[in-house]
């Protein structure tokens, strides 16, 4: 029988770890430049600023729609409410979307901030603007951006913002510091998280802890809007019915003075008439307390409630980069392309 005839290409192994190691001891000078792009990776990493990051944990407090009458109904025939488990249109399904907005991002411009080395301390426009750290391929960029165009805004970073008209530079720092604060939400628990990233410590936690509050105030003013309108209107109410009661019983008293011995008939019924308006404006203002206690009850109930699980604090290890993972990565990638290079004669 014919003896089968095998290439070289046939008989050679996919992978011939003996050649290759082979061919990486004859080339093993060139792996000198792994150690040095090593190092140039480090020190090139040394001009990134490290970045930290504040992260802030709340439990918000959900009013459940299933003790309402529509909700127990719906309850009872197996209907799971989800999201509509709650009457508010602003619920806490709404908050990540809320602080994603550039309405609350451009409301944090006038907030104070401070270093953590406590030598700049100014609001967190001009802090982002003016002082924030940059690394040397920024600072060139920015440098050779400010000299093509000039910054034409007048905004002092201190005063409130039109939205609507925001320049080209306000509109840049807010997009930066849209990126910088992220605000999410478990699906599971409901626990609200907003996670400030920056390059300071300091201010990342002090940033971090405006946004909850700025967060608290905003869920506070729509759920208590009507609640603090109808209290206002009672409080106006309340001292107009006052005045007219004590009016009234002032009148029925200087009458009541002024005819003590006359008991006429006409003076009796001026005397009944004036006591049943005194007796109708004390029913009037009893009634408008009653309001009052009622409408400023129920500002207390639609106080919304946010427990903080996790506060603010000034984190002490940064995020990143972490130059040694960026050193090693550049080093074995090194290493890869060297080994490819000497040993693209096997591989084709």
């Amino acid at each position: 029988m014919d003896k089968i005839e095998h290439t070289d290409s046939e008989a050679r192994p996919l992978l011939d770890l003996g050649r290759l190691w082979a061919i990486i001891r004859r080339h093993r000078r060139s792996y000198w430049a792994v150690p040095v792009v090593a190092v140039v990776t480090y020190l090139c990493m040394l001009t990134v600023p490290r970045t930290y990051s504040c992260m802030v944990l709340m439990a918000p407090e959900i009013e459940d729609m299933s003790k309402t009458g529509l909700g127990s109904v719906l309850a009872t025939a197996g209907v799971n409410l989800g999201k509509f488990s709650t009457t508010d249109a602003l619920n806490v399904y709404l908050y990540p979307v809320m602080v994603d907005s550039y309405d609350f991002i451009t409301r944090l411009f006038p907030v104070e901030v401070e270093t953590a080395d406590g030598k700049v301390r100014t609001s967190y426009y001009n802090y982002l603007d003016r002082h924030a750290r940059q690394s040397l391929l920024e600072a060139v960029l920015s440098t050779v951006t400010g000299w093509i165009a000039k910054d034409e805004s007048t905004y002092n970073g201190t005063d409130s913002v039109d939205n609507f008209a925001l320049d080209k530079h306000q509109f840049a720092i807010a997009k930066r510091m849209h990126e910088m604060i992220e605000c999410g939400r478990n699906l599971k628990t409901d626990v609200i998280t907003i996670r400030v990233r920056d390059r300071d410590p300091k201010v990342c936690a002090m940033v971090a802890e405006y946004a909850r509050r700025q967060l608290l105030s905003d869920v506070y003013d729509y759920r208590t809007k009507k609640c603090r309108q109808t209290i206002a209107y009672n409080r106006r109410m309340l001292a107009e019915t006052r005045a007219e009661y004590d009016r009234t019983r002032r009148a029925y008293a200087a009458f009541c003075d002024a005819n003590t011995d006359v008991k006429t008939k006409a003076v009796t019924s001026r005397m009944l008439e004036l006591e049943n308006e005194m007796q109708l404006a004390f029913n009037q203002y009893s009634a408008t307390v009653q309001l009052l206690q009622a409408s400023e009850a129920k500002l207390k109930e639609r106080t919304p409630l946010l427990t903080v699980m996790h506060s603010a604090s000034v984190p002490h290890k940064p995020d990143g980069p972490s130059r040694m993972g960026w050193a090693l990565a550049m080093a074995v990638a090194a290493c890869v392309v060297i080994t490819v290079y000497h040993s693209r004669e096997y591989v084709c």
